[in-house]
Order: structure tokens, then sequence, then C-alpha cells
């Protein structure tokens, strides 16, 4: 199974009378020449699958970069970046100066590197096999690096430190990116500079997160089958509560009870709050105020009230 060019994945098998035409560089653009690049590498699996089943010689059938070029293209680049003109120019003189444009930086102009990866790389949580996923989170960084033209900045005697900081960096979740950064500060300082030995150990630490991981839903779904045959007792005590709210409430107090209680009230709150009188009632000599003397009609309170005061 291979692939056709431009595309991410398999699609069929090479058909053998079928022609396969390169990809055509149209463009000397950083991203033109990324993608012609992965074209390229596309159509020389291709006619590789091919020579394998017909026989032909690999050289002899497929197309160089040379020939790839649009031709005005290829004239213009030839006298301008590689000084020289079309006709004399060699194969491995363009494939040379693709591969400088190709691994610069564009433009000239160095991006915020930590910001780019941090938004761009990303580990896949949801590919569960753990190599799969790190082999994915490696490629990831390998085209990051291709599409922004940071070969060289990944290159060189400090290259490989500064890639796997950024690896590092990105790693998910946060307590394997924090193993691992407390393994490569105390017990593996080489993976610090080593993407390889990098890789061996956030393999082994994200295989045993995994491990836990899995353990931990082991022992989660253990009590939910023990308790599935049991009885549920909760219908029951809902049940108990429906029969508990149904039955009678306790018959409210008649009506003349409440108002007997209401009479009651304010004559026993009144003779908590009055003061007794000083003597007896000048009508009637009972011990009461005269204002509530039940004999003594309101003229005659008057009368008394004008007397008790003449009498001061």
């Amino acid at each position: 199974m291979v692939r056709d060019a431009g595309t991410d994945g398999p699609v069929g098998t090479v058909p053998l009378f079928t022609p396969i035409l390169p990809p055509m560089i149209e463009s000397v653009s950083h991203e033109a020449l990324v993608k012609s690049k992965r074209d390229h590498r596309d159509y020389e699996t291709k006619m590789k699958a091919r020579y394998r089943v017909t026989g032909e010689a690999y050289d002899v059938v497929v197309q160089s970069v040379k020939d790839s070029f649009e031709p005005n293209l290829l004239d213009v680049f030839c006298e301008l970046q590689c000084n020289s003109n079309s006709t004399d120019v060699t194969e491995g003189m363009l494939v040379a100066e693709i591969e400088h444009i190709f691994g610069s930086i564009k433009n000239d102009s160095l991006p915020d590197i930590e910001e780019l990866f941090k938004t761009e790389l990303r580990i896949n949580m949801s590919e569960s096999d753990v190599n799969a996923r790190l082999m994915d989170y490696y490629k990831n960084f390998k085209a990051i690096v291709e599409d922004n033209g940071l070969t060289e900045a990944f290159a060189g005697e400090n290259g490989p430190k500064q890639k796997c900081k950024m690896l590092i960096a990105s790693l998910m979740p946060k307590s394997l990116k924090a193993e691992v950064k407390q393994c490569v500060r105390f017990t593996h300082g080489t993976a610090a500079k080593n993407p390889k030995q990098l890789f061996d150990l956030i393999l082994e630490k994200a295989s045993e997160l995994e491990r836990q991981h899995q353990r931990l839903k082991s022992t989660r779904r253990e009590p939910a089958r023990a308790n599935k045959g049991k009885p549920n007792a909760e219908p029951a005590k809902k049940q108990k509560q429906r029969w508990e709210s149904k039955r009678p409430a306790k018959a409210d107090p008649s009506p003349s009870v409440w108002s007997n209680l209401s009479k009651k009230e304010p004559k026993e709150k009144a003779s908590r709050s009055s003061k007794p009188p000083p003597g007896p009632c000048p009508k009637c000599q009972a011990l009461h105020w005269l204002r509530g003397c039940p004999q003594a009609t309101p003229e005659e309170r008057q009368e008394l009230w004008k007397q008790m005061r003449g009498a001061r």
C-alpha cells in the first residue's frame, strides 16, 4: 500500500499501467518547498513500488528534481540563486540549494519558538496505545519544525537539547510532565539532550501511568458489579416516604377554640401589663379600676372622676 502525492495515508496499490505524475515545483517559497518535498517523497515511494513489480530501472523512470521545476522558474532560480544558467546547473546543486532554503529560517525572522510549540504541539490523549501516542507526538514536532523553517534552529551542538526542552514542555497529562522533569533533573540527566533517551523515558513513565489508570478503572467497576445483583433499598425508602406523606394531618383547633384563645389572650396580656389599682372601685367597691367597672355607666364614670379630682 502506498499514498498519493500530498496525502497523509495509504489509499491503495499502485496501478501498473497508469502514469504516475511527479509533483511540479512552481514556487520556491518555504511553504511550497515543504509541500513539494513531501509530495516528491510520496512520488518516489510509488515509483519504487512499481519498480519492484515491473523490474524497470528506477533511476530511468523517476523524474529528477530539475525536471520537476516549472521551466521559467528554473531559469530564474538558477540565475539568481545558483549563480548559473539552467543548462549548466546539476541535480546536486539544485537539491543542495533547495535543502538550504528548506532548512533555513523563513525571512531570517525567528518566531517565538516556545510560544509556537506551546500553541501547536499537542499529544493525542485519545490514542490508547502509548507507544503510538508518543510516535505521533515526535512526528508532530518534526512537522512543526519543517513547516516553520526551524531546521537550522534545532541543528548544531545545542539543537538536541532544545528539542528535548520543547518536547518536555508540551507533555500531557501534567503528572507525566512533572515526573519526566523530575527524572531528567535528578536521575536521567542525559535524556535532557538526547531525544531517543527522552523518548524511552517518556514511554516508560507513560506506560506506568496508563497501567495505574487501568487498575483504578478496574477497582471502580468491581463495587458496581458486586451491587448489581443486590436489591435496591432506595425505592422502598422513597415509597415509605410517599406513604407517610399520605397520612392525614392532625386536625386544626376548631374556630370556637381559636376564638376563646383570642379572647383570653388580651385579658391575660392586659392583666400582666397593667398595675393594680390603688384602692377599691368608687362605684362597686371591687378591686379594679373605675374604667373597667361593669356596673358604672359612662356618665357615672365621668361624675366619679370629677369627684375624685376635686377630692385631690
